[in-house]
């Protein structure tokens, strides 16, 4: 028997069809939705203690967002990288992928940013971050929207963004995760998956 099999139908096809996307429809989510995503940090601090503030953008405070982290080269560099295991028959549609991207990180409605205390006990307090917005990504999917992380990793724009944007203090909160949430609006490439479930008696 599968691991899986043990999981409730509902939630294993949640899980099933959770798939980073990376361009989304404008239409708002009902605020329902955005509460119920916002309130899952709630229920992972519970057991696991970390320091966590949960920012969400929004209409113009989104578009602000967006500015700061283009910025950035990595964003670029890293969906460069991600050109070079396309297929060929892919590659001049992932050319034109990207550069509409870049303009706008997808233009999902709305972004949540995680922030965290990484100077001190940086690895703990990263990993429950990262376990915060994986079960955010989850409880999205069952609100049938769709989630695609953001990542950039230049300081000085990190910075800018906690410092001067959100108003927060730098030496004391930072950037653990970034999230577009939104409806999609793409079908995602399809991806075989291979399975690596042992099962010991």
């Amino acid at each position: 028997m599968k691991y899986t099999n043990k999981l409730p139908n509902v939630v294993f096809k949640t899980i099933e069809s959770r798939r980073t996307i990376r361009k989304y429809k404008s239409v708002m989510p009902t605020e329902d939705a955005i509460r119920r995503i916002s309130e899952v940090p709630s229920f992972i601090l519970q057991d696991f203690i970390i320091p966590f503030t949960l920012v969400i953008l929004q209409y113009w405070a989104k578009e602000r967002a967006v500015n700061i982290i283009n910025q950035t080269y990595s964003i670029t560099r890293d969906l460069a990288i991600l050109y070079n295991i396309v297929p060929d028959n892919l590659k001049e549609w992932w050319r034109n992928y990207m550069k509409e991207f870049i303009k706008t990180l997808g233009g999902a409605p709305i972004m949540f940013v995680g922030l965290t205390d990484l100077t001190y006990n940086r690895n703990y307090h990263f990993s429950v971050s990262w376990m915060i917005a994986q079960a955010m990504m989850v409880q999205a999917r069952a609100e049938g929207l769709d989630t695609g992380p953001v990542g950039f990793s230049a300081k000085t724009v990190e910075e800018e963004f906690v410092n001067y944007f959100l108003r927060m203090d730098y030496n004391k909160w930072q950037i653990a995760f970034v999230l577009n949430c939104g409806y999609r609006d793409e079908e995602p490439l399809s991806r075989q998956i291979k399975e690596g479930i042992y099962e010991i008696h």
